[in-house]
């Protein structure tokens, strides 16, 4: 037989009972303060169905213990019949003259009387186990009714469940590193695309530049932004008339004047019209001079007012056309005539002439220099040879001006040179 100590406690059902149930509670509470994921949250789960689990294994080892305790029962019950047959026949033997059978009457006496207080154990301890099975099954009973068969199908069916999202939770991985990568991808082609983007715009908004450069230009040589402004003429026999001065957007090659006087390159021209419907055309020179052929109607009274104004619009459009030749007509515009390079009776006659720097020197168209009183033919070449050396020396100083003249394989440039062979 086996004996308890006194300081151990039998572990019953109710203890296992009681500690299941403080374990499920615990591992509850832990869920609900958890701030955890849907991950963390099926791992609770998963641990809650662990233990229905292990509830349910032990009924079923509850149940196994029941069945065998009831077969010992039933065995000790047929024993105790047993038993009690052969008590009977041995009292009936006892009361017998046994003659020479009766020391070995005294014997089975003896022995009989041992078997009873066997009997007498084994009836002890089996109203012992049967009180046992009796607070087992009320344990059990209880068990049961606490968690039904049904809770325990539907935590198995939570736990398929469990399984299957852990399998789509695997696939929607597989699918989100798939996704990622393809997403990364189009964030370099994307890439790509801005700076090609960033490019195109670039290009565009040069493109806008360019145009409205253009537009600009277009505007200014075609004379749209020119303000109309009238002067007034008067014919050689008196008749009164009015003169405007319109641009045009192209360069005219012209025999007037002498070699390199007048500006090849440039791409615009002027035109004097008249109310008496005679106009005249009008390029520039090197020095920014207006250069035409005034006619002879108007010689008489002509307005020089339309000479300065021809100056300015021509010095306006040089300033963006060609700067470092502009830069140069002004410098020559406050040079003292003394600059020039030249013997001193011309320079006497030019100042007494009232020309005091050497852009009034340098501007006098060279068709006009034989109707000048006071200038003959070799003052002529002197003064223009002067004014070369005078903006040869500016050009080594300052840098040379822009190409003025064109190429020989131009059509410009062919009939100039043609033209002052």
């Amino acid at each position: 037989m086996s004996t308890v100590l006194p300081q151990q406690k039998a572990v019953t059902e109710d203890v296992l009972a009681a500690g299941i149930e403080a374990l499920r509670s615990q591992i509850s509470l832990a869920m609900k303060r958890s701030a955890g994921d849907d991950l963390t949250v099926r791992l609770f789960e998963s641990a809650l169905l662990s233990l229905d689990n292990l509830v349910s294994a032990i009924n079923i080892r509850l149940d196994d213990s029941v069945d065998e305790f009831n077969r010992v029962v039933d065995l000790l019950e047929q024993y105790q019949e047993d038993m009690n047959t052969h008590h009977l026949e041995v009292v009936k033997l006892c009361g017998l003259e046994m003659g020479p059978y009766s020391e070995l009457a005294g014997l089975l006496a003896t022995r009989l009387e041992d078997l009873k207080i066997q009997v007498q154990h084994a009836n002890n301890r089996t109203d012992a186990s049967m009180l046992m099975n009796d607070e087992l099954r009320r344990s059990f009973n209880k068990y049961k009714k606490d968690y039904p068969e049904s809770l325990v199908i539907d935590l198995r069916s939570r736990e398929r469940d469990n399984n299957s999202l852990k399998r789509e939770r695997k696939a929607l991985k597989e699918e989100i590193a798939e996704l990622g990568k393809s997403l990364r991808e189009h964030k370099k082609k994307c890439v790509h695309l801005e700076s090609d983007n960033l490019a195109r715009a670039k290009e565009i908004q040069t493109l806008k530049e360019n145009d409205l450069a253009l537009r600009e230009t277009l505007d200014e040589y075609s004379g749209i932004r020119d303000k109309v402004k009238c002067f007034d003429i008067t014919k050689n026999g008196g008749n009164g008339g009015f003169a405007y001065i319109y641009s045009y957007p192209f360069g005219l090659a012209a025999d007037v004047g002498r070699r390199h006087e007048v500006i090849l390159t440039a791409r615009f021209h002027f035109q004097i019209r008249t109310s008496h419907l005679l106009a005249m055309d009008v390029i520039p020179t090197i020095w920014g001079a207006p250069l035409y052929n005034r006619l002879k109607d108007f010689e008489e009274n002509w307005n020089t007012e339309i000479d300065e104004e021809l100056h300015q619009r021509i010095m306006m459009k040089l300033e963006k056309s060609f700067p470092k030749l502009h830069r140069r007509i002004s410098a020559s515009k406050v040079a003292s005539v003394d600059e020039l390079d030249m013997r001193p009776t011309t320079l006497v006659v030019l100042k007494a002439l009232g020309f005091t720097t050497v852009f009034n020197v340098a501007s006098i168209p060279s068709t006009f220099m034989p109707s000048i009183e006071g200038l003959d033919k070799q003052m002529d070449e002197e003064i223009v040879a002067s004014v070369r050396m005078w903006a040869s020396k500016w050009d080594k100083q300052n840098g040379i001006v822009e190409e003025l003249y064109g190429m020989k394989n131009t059509v410009t440039g062919q009939v100039f040179y043609k033209a002052n062979k």
